[in-house]
C-alpha cells in the first residue's frame, strides 16, 4: 500500500512538473518584448474591421499573433490544466480573441481548421471571464493617452488566483 501511495505522489508531482513547464513557456511567448508590441499594435493600429483588405504588413502581423494563442491553445490538448492558465491568462486572451474571432473566422472559411486550438481556447476564455467577471466582460481595448496608459479596469486579486500563485512560489523554492 505505501508503494501505491509514494507512485500517487510521483504521478501528481510530474503533473505538476508539466504544468509549470507549460506555463513557462506560455509566459515565455507572450511576454517578450515583440510579442507585447504586436499586441499593442493589433488594438491601436490596425482598423477595427479586421475581415476588410489588410495589408501584408497586418496580415502577416495577425497571423504571428494567432499563432501565439494557437500555441496556448495547444498546451491545453497536451494536459495544461485550464483553470491554472485561465487564473493566470484568461481575461488577456479574451480580449485578444474577441478583437480576432472576426479574422480568424473569415481565415477558417477560407483555410478550414485554421487555429482551431485558439479558437477552442478564446471560446473558453471568454465564457471563464464572464463566468468570474460578471459585471465587468472582457473587452478589446485602445490606447487612451500618449503616455501610453490602457484603459483597463483594475480588479483585486482573485482568491484563487492568488493561492495558485502562492503554491507556484512555494513548488519553486523547493
Amino acid at each position: 500500500m505505501p508503494a501505491l501511495l509514494y507512485a500517487r505522489r510521483q504521478i501528481e508531482d510530474a503533473k505538476r512538473s508539466r504544468n509549470l513547464v507549460a506555463l513557462h513557456a506560455l509566459r515565455d511567448t507572450f511576454d517578450t518584448a515583440e510579442a507585447r508590441s504586436e499586441r499593442w499594435r493589433l488594438h491601436n493600429e490596425l482598423p477595427d474591421d479586421l475581415t476588410g483588405t489588410l495589408s501584408t504588413e497586418h496580415t502577416l502581423l495577425l497571423e504571428s499573433i494567432v499563432a501565439k494563442f494557437n500555441f496556448a491553445g495547444s498546451l491545453l490538448d497536451r494536459g495544461l490544466d485550464f483553470e491554472l492558465l485561465a487564473l493566470t491568462h484568461a481575461r488577456p486572451i479574451a480580449r485578444n480573441w474577441i478583437r480576432l474571432e472576426p479574422w480568424v473566422s473569415k481565415r477558417r472559411e477560407q483555410r478550414g481548421d485554421f487555429v482551431d486550438a485558439f479558437r477552442i481556447l478564446g471560446n473558453r476564455c471568454v465564457d471563464w471571464d464572464r463566468d468570474m467577471h460578471p459585471t465587468d466582460p472582457a473587452q478589446p481595448y485602445r490606447e487612451t493617452s500618449q503616455r501610453g496608459s490602457f484603459e483597463v479596469i483594475r480588479t483585486p486579486v482573485d482568491p484563487a488566483l492568488r493561492d495558485v500563485l502562492e503554491r507556484l512560489a512555494h513548488v519553486l523554492s523547493d
